[in-house]
């Protein structure tokens, strides 16, 4: 069963001047967010943050804009299942940082607490991550120098990636002369790397129309 707010806030023992002030904020501006940052000992956390963000749509950009101002490890803790991607997105794109070539680098802890799980909510985030996991790749992908992401280098990240339901392959150059891609190979000439292409044909249903992406 899912809490409203102040249910779940006297469920964690907040302090009564906390749940109290909190109480006084929603009434009084009921469309607007807020935050108040206290300290809780049974989470064993320097600070615990409670927010309000009552306009859904713009739910995801306010707890960004927040999350932005934490310095460290964080944990977000929720009882309501339609918050668990908006967090999920906010907390782990938000934190993005590109290390690869630092000395000295400042890894971030972050978790996120959901109460009441079940199979399908677990699922549910398994999933979430693998695809933000996918946004990070992308971005180390572009925030990679020139020099080290030649096609050969791009192809095998790719082809390490645990695709479903999809079959990839790797066309060499070799392979694209004796084809006659001959224009690709030309623009490719340029380059001391030799030009490769990656193939994703989708499994699903032969009985579908058949659909083909290229890229560049």
């Amino acid at each position: 069963e899912e809490l409203n707010n102040l249910d779940f806030l006297k469920k964690i023992n907040l302090p009564e001047n906390i749940i109290t002030e909190i109480g006084s904020k929603n009434q009084e501006i009921e469309k607007s967010s807020f935050i108040i940052s206290t300290y809780h000992p049974s989470f064993h956390a320097k600070k615990i943050h409670i927010i309000s963000i009552p306009d859904k749509k713009n739910y995801t950009k306010e707890l960004s804009d927040f999350i932005r101002t934490i310095k460290g490890d964080c944990a977000f803790y929720t009882s309501k299942k339609d918050f668990i991607s908006p967090i999920l997105d906010s907390l782990i794109l938000t934190t993005y940082s590109f290390e690869q070539f630092l000395t000295k680098k400042n890894p971030q802890k972050l978790a996120l607490i959901v109460e009441n799980q079940n199979d399908i909510t677990k699922q549910e985030i398994t999933e979430r991550i693998e695809l933000l996991s996918c946004i990070y790749l992308v971005r180390d992908m572009v925030n990679t120098p020139a020099s080290l992401k030649y096609p050969k280098k791009l192809a095998d990240q790719i082809m390490k990636l645990p695709f479903r339901s999809t079959k990839v392959s790797l066309m060499d150059k070799k392979e694209l002369e004796t084809k006659g891609f001959n224009l690709l190979l030309g623009v490719g000439a340029g380059s001391d790397k030799d030009s490769c292409v990656v193939v994703f044909e989708r499994m699903i249903d032969k009985n579908l129309p058949t659909i083909a992406l290229a890229g560049k």
